[in-house]
């Protein structure tokens, strides 16, 4: 079950996806080329959630991936080799959604427990919650110009 496809900038092509796996782990793929029919090989495998991974996005500078699931967990990762960084965990439910700012430097994400959080990366704090939705909250994103 695929999720979420990204793309990351510096133009190599990534395939994150999920597959149907209790332990909720993911894997990412390269592409080795455009076609129509292209030809993946596995570049890493990422698991440290306990529920399925609903989204996984590359950061604007191609260094990071961040992975969101049900089990509330956002989980950072080396995008080259797929190395955990870190994880972020303040939501009370499964997180639908993930977005990085334009410098790489917050991520802000969506979840069922009806809040928006927005991560400070450098010191792993919560630097916003966003409350006031009266259901899940599905998609996140910064503004263009990535102040918010």
């Amino acid at each position: 079950m695929c999720i979420d496809v990204d793309r990351n900038p510096s133009k190599k092509m990534y395939h994150p996806y999920q597959r149907p796996d209790p332990r909720g782990a993911a894997m990412v793929e390269t592409m080795k080329s455009n076609s129509i029919h292209p030809s993946y090989t596995l570049a890493f495998r990422i698991s440290a959630h306990s529920k399925p991974i609903l989204v996984v996005k590359f950061s604007p500078n191609g260094y990071w991936l961040a992975s969101a699931a049900d089990d509330s967990l956002i989980n950072i990762w080396k995008s080259v080799d797929g190395m955990h960084v870190k994880t972020l965990g303040a939501h009370k439910c499964g997180i639908s959604d993930v977005a990085w700012s334009k410098d790489s430097l917050m991520l802000v994400s969506a979840s069922d427990d009806q809040t928006l959080i927005i991560w400070n990366l450098i010191t792993s704090q919560i630097f916003m919650t966003l409350k006031g939705h009266t259901d899940y909250v599905f998609t996140c994103d910064f503004n263009p110009q990535g102040t918010l």
